[in-house]
């Protein structure tokens, strides 16, 4: 189950939550207290906010399903703290605030079947919106296997 709950989850933070089936309760498209409606950031910064629960997972270490579910709240809430960079797409924007909120709402004691019954509950359009996050995310901010040395010489700061 632990496995399961992980898989599930990174399912859901990597943007790529498609649910089975659309919801009638419509989500707000922004969190009336989000940080990120103010915070922007480097997509430096975004991605090493974004790579960060990922990275943690990556160890080794087999959390606990307590443990993961704190990691995937800490890891939106770093993510909200730092805020999208300015030069992300719209759709991948909105995304980005519908996987925060939707992490934020997760419970301590969540289960797997807790985190789909949210993916779930998504619209189509939060579906592609979901979707669209995901896909900019994982083109922007690849993540390096655990040990392979990075490329520094491939990225070009303006």
């Amino acid at each position: 189950m632990k496995h399961a709950l992980i898989a599930a989850s990174l399912v859901l933070v990597a943007g790529l939550g498609a649910g089975c089936g659309g919801g009638d309760d419509p989500k707000p498209e922004t969190s009336e207290s989000s940080a990120a409606a103010n915070a922007t950031s480097t997509t430096e910064e975004f991605c090493e906010a974004y790579n960060s629960l990922f990275k943690e997972f990556q160890a080794g270490t087999q959390p606990t399903d307590a443990q993961a579910v704190q990691a995937i709240k800490k890891w939106a809430d770093e993510l909200d703290e730092v805020g999208p960079p300015e030069d992300i797409p719209a759709a991948a924007n909105k995304g980005y605030e519908l996987i925060v909120e939707t992490v934020q709402k997760i419970k301590d004691d969540a289960t797997q079947a807790d985190i789909q019954k949210l993916t779930a509950a998504f619209t189509k359009a939060e579906r592609v919106s979901s979707n669209a996050f995901g896909k900019w995310a994982q083109t922007t901010c690849p993540l390096q296997p655990s040990g392979a040395p990075s490329d520094d010489s491939s990225s070009s700061a303006p």
